[in-house]
């Protein structure tokens, strides 16, 4: 989501989304002293860090709106933006969606998790729902450079899908 607001006197573009794709977009971070190179790795460890809580994160970024812009466009977006940091949020399986899974899994049927999260988080969240205490997740990029032999047995062994495209 992106916004543009008038902070003390100056327009600024606000983002947040999926920590991947704003990495993307940032080549810069704030500190406490001004703005710094954009220090990816160790954002990356802090996502697995809260992931592996199953804390699903959300990242924001910003950068000065164009002088007497009133609209965003996608240009807007594409780069320039200062990396400002990231959020987790807790949001637990419903105790029906675990009671759902168990009766599944006792019908015999092979539960599989496919999920926008990190794979951490998807780990985590599948432990909590009883899928799986496994530590495969399959990512998008992995699924990507699959063969059709590799995919078919992917579909069949790994429990949790999840498209997010960390490092790729």
């Amino acid at each position: 989501m992106a916004t543009q607001q008038r902070i003390d006197t100056a327009e600024r573009v606000l983002i947040t989304g999926a920590p991947d794709v704003i990495f993307a977009m940032c080549r810069e971070q704030m500190t406490r002293q001004g703005t710094a190179p954009f220090d990816r790795q160790y954002w990356e460890d802090e996502i697995s860090r809260f992931a592996s809580q199953g804390l699903r994160m959300v990242a924001a970024a910003c950068k000065p709106a164009r002088a007497g812009s009133t609209t965003l466009t996608h240009d807007d977006l594409r780069e320039g933006l200062v990396f400002l940091g990231i959020a987790g949020m807790m949001d637990p399986p419903r105790p029906e969606a675990i009671d759902a899974i168990h009766a599944c899994q006792t019908a015999g049927i092979r539960v599989k998790m496919i999920t926008g999260d990190h794979p951490q988080t998807a780990m985590s969240i599948g432990q909590m729902l009883g899928i799986t205490n496994s530590h495969q997740a399959m990512t998008g990029y992995q699924l990507e450079h699959m063969d059709d032999g590799e995919l078919a047995k992917a579909a069949v062994g790994v429990r949790h899908f999840c498209p997010y495209q960390s490092g790729a």
